[in-house]
């Protein structure tokens, strides 16, 4: 008796487990894991664990080595449902609208409709959507779907390095649906509240906007924690030294110290003021305020709201001291952490990592989505797989149907009647295509020489009014005090060196300010200061920096 309750307890407990997932977000430069367990009254981190990808020329070999880590560290069993995203500006995400159609009919109209709006032919790319409900336009009832694209060579390369480590992949989706399936579990929306979600990786930002917990808007950038880093590399000059930091140096300054306040004195243990770091990276914040305001003003217009309610940061990234402070400022909205365990519980056996685990939390918000989402909403590999078990097997059919020998003579004689017959109907219509087709690549092949002889003749214009466009724009952005004495245009990859000299130093810092708020030019970086002359009456500095056009 005793026995039998044990094992109506056991398939009660067994009962009441739902499901355990293992969401993996890989990047460039690390492996993010997270195992999620569902019941039917909570959702429970049970493992977890981030590891970096060290240095190597063979990036698939080194990422599947630091993922077979993990599984042996974790001691993960072999089938487990393992979801991941595309990482990186890869996927593209278009809202769209399609008339009512049955369901089945719905993957052809998606691709019909994305062709255009796809930045790589719709040949190599592999859609999938999510139908987000119904809407009316112009009196007219219709689908409103999300569709979402991505190159086949992308997911490739994710299979891969999955295949390497000895993992089969349950799903894979785009990092905003992943984004989508955290939110669900973490944020309150109000009715008909719009809320900011900006992702900020190391080499990828994506801004995601929601309105009652639907994704409404997504946009990829490519200023992030990088970017920042990379801004900081250079030449710094003050009075009596100079040094040229290197990434790490960079990077570690980032990290400790984080967006320097401005009229700061603080200095760096290494004696940098870090009122020239603010100077250093100030144009590459600028350019991600820029970029979030101009996705907030898309939005705005083409959806007719009048504001964004809240904006909360995450990624690994978005752990930059005094950061959501700046875009507070910078967006005149609050913006704050979003916090992962809202929802979600912590494994017992995972208590005495707790205070680790809220540290790696905002480098873990995609892997808690993915475990929780399962890919639901859009699953690039669940598109990529042919449906099993579809299509007409006649060897099978004619198993199971009893006839008469006369008369499977007689339907074997009709079905290869049937077959010269449909054979020579596709004959004659290939002859039809090829000679169809002839004519076309001949009309094709002229166009073309009419295209490249257009472009030719565009780009000598170009050559010729670029350089006399760039001092027109660069005019007005010199302040009064700045002397240029040497410019430098390079046509191919569109960069602008320039140097020159200020009556004082504080002029460079107004005058990189101006060229990056002009609109016609970004990625502006100071490359050197320095004092001319010894004497306290010369006060004046040469500077070179450099930037590229839009």
């Amino acid at each position: 008796m005793a026995e039998k309750k044990e094992k109506a307890s056991s398939k009660k407990k067994k009962s009441k487990q739902i499901k355990s997932s293992i969401g993996l977000d890989i990047d460039d430069k690390s492996v993010k894991f997270i195992t999620v367990s569902e019941e039917t009254d909570k959702k429970i981190i049970t493992k977890f664990s981030i590891k970096e990808i060290p240095p190597a020329e063979d990036r698939i070999a080194a990422t599947s080595n630091v993922i077979k880590e993990i599984i042996a560290q974790e001691k993960i069993e072999p089938g487990s449902k393992v979801y991941t995203c595309v990482y990186g500006v890869g996927p593209t995400i278009r809202r769209i609208t399609l008339p009512i159609m049955p369901d089945a009919e719905i993957p052809e109209a998606v691709k019909w409709e994305v062709r255009n709006l796809i930045p790589f032919s719709i040949e190599s790319a592999v859609i999938d959507y999510y139908k987000i409900g119904k809407v009316t336009e112009k009196s007219v009832e219709k689908f409103d779907i999300l569709a979402a694209a991505v190159q086949n060579e992308i997911l490739d390369k994710l299979l891969n390095i999955c295949a390497h480590a000895g993992l089969q992949l349950e799903g894979i989706s785009p990092i905003p649906f992943a984004l989508w399936n955290f939110v669900k579990e973490s944020i309150k929306f109000e009715e008909n509240e719009v809320i900011a979600i900006i992702d900020i990786g190391a080499e990828a930002a994506s801004i995601n906007l929601f309105k009652n917990n639907i994704l409404q808007f997504t946009r990829d950038i490519t200023v992030a924690g990088d970017s920042i880093t990379k801004a900081m590399t250079g030449m710094l000059v003050a009075d009596d030294w100079q040094l040229n930091l290197s990434y790490e140096q960079a990077e570690d300054i980032k990290i400790k110290y984080g967006i320097p306040a401005e009229g700061t004195t603080e200095k760096t243990q290494d004696g940098i003021p870090l009122i020239h770091i603010l100077e250093m990276i100030s144009p590459t914040l600028r350019r991600l305020r820029n970029e979030i305001l101009r996705s907030f003003d898309y939005y705005k217009d083409q959806f007719r709201e009048e504001k964004i309610s809240k904006v909360f940061l995450t990624g690994g990234s978005s752990k930059l001291k005094n950061l959501d402070s700046y875009l507070s400022d910078a967006l005149a909205i609050k913006v704050e952490a979003l916090d992962p365990l809202k929802g979600i519980q912590l494994d017992d056996g995972l208590k005495a990592q707790e205070e680790k685990l809220i540290e790696y939390l905002p480098r873990l918000s995609l892997s808690i989505g993915l475990a929780l989402g399962h890919a639901e909403m859009i699953n690039f590999l669940k598109v990529r797989k042919p449906a099993a078990g579809t299509g007409l097997q006649l060897p099978d059919f004619l198993k199971n149907v009893k006839l008469p020998p006369k008369a499977l003579i007689a339907v074997g004689v009709l079905f290869l009647s049937l077959m010269v017959g449909y054979n020579y109907y596709l004959g004659v219509k290939r002859t039809q295509y090829q000679n169809e087709l002839r004519n076309k690549q001949i009309i094709l092949a002229d166009i073309k020489a009419l295209h490249e002889r257009k472009a030719v003749l565009a780009e000598i214009a170009q050559k010729e009014t670029q350089v006399r466009n760039i001092l027109a724009q660069l005019t007005g952005t010199f302040p009064k005090g700045v002397v240029l004495t040497n410019l430098i245009y390079e046509n191919n990859n569109r960069q602008i060196w320039l140097s020159g000299t200020v009556t004082y130093p504080g002029l460079v810092g107004q005058l990189i300010k101006n060229i990056e708020n002009s609109g016609y030019f970004r990625d502006v970086k100071l490359l050197e200061i320095k004092k001319q002359g010894s004497s306290a009456e010369q006060q004046e500095s040469a500077f070179r920096t450099t930037f590229s056009l839009e």
